[in-house]
């Protein structure tokens, strides 16, 4: 899975860092999940490159951390703005409570727990950003998740439930508390069956 979490061990995961890229742009105004007219032209584009690093504390146990360096880009009406630089720092304790392998694959049980802190941007020299330009949400936030993973062969299952709360507000205002859920599927395409190797043993 590319954005879902997964309780299968991670390569190199026992001391490594990682980044990789990912870009997201919004065109679409909606209301209550319904898209409606947006006259003013308005887009939302953000480039990332989250830096993080792992270590492996015991053989069930990991700690991830990281910081995401972000290029943000709002138009409107034909204006076009711009900010970029580090958003909010993350750190995440993974747990692995059940761990379970067979032949043709394995299952596995996880819990993650962590915060993100607010170490981006949410203001200039005039005051609050807009909230296009923010690199950063202002406030702690705590999350908590369960994830399954499930690999039978050449098809695999991920799911994630996660609960994350602001712990202050930012400016005046408390972000809500958020409840969501991830579900992936994958197919091995190559190769379809790994060959047999033959194993002789000296007795």
């Amino acid at each position: 899975p590319c954005h879902t979490p997964t309780a299968l061990p991670l390569p190199l995961a026992e001391s490594s860092l990682r980044s990789f890229y990912r870009h997201v742009e919004l065109r679409s105004m909606l209301d209550h999940g319904r898209e409606v007219a947006n006259p003013d032209g308005i887009r939302v584009g953000v480039d990332m490159v989250p830096l993080v690093a792992l270590h492996g504390l015991t053989r069930r146990t990991l700690v991830v951390a990281g910081i995401p360096y972000m290029r943000k880009t709002f138009e409107r009406s034909g204006t076009n703005q711009t900010n970029s630089g580090f958003g909010d720092a993350f750190i995440m304790v993974k747990r692995e409570l059940l761990a379970a392998d067979f032949v043709a694959g394995n299952r596995r049980l996880a819990i993650f727990g962590g915060a993100t802190f607010p170490t981006g941007e949410t203001e200039d020299e005039t005051g609050l950003l807009p909230a296009p330009l923010g690199l950063g949400s202002g406030v702690v936030n705590l999350t908590g998740q369960a994830v399954y993973s499930y690999v039978n062969d050449r098809i695999g299952a991920h799911g994630a439930v996660a609960y994350t709360a602001a712990a202050a507000s930012n400016g005046g205002v408390r972000m809500g508390d958020r409840f969501g859920y991830d579900l992936a599927l994958g197919l091995r395409l190559f190769p379809a069956v790994y060959q047999t190797l033959r194993d002789v043993t000296l007795g």
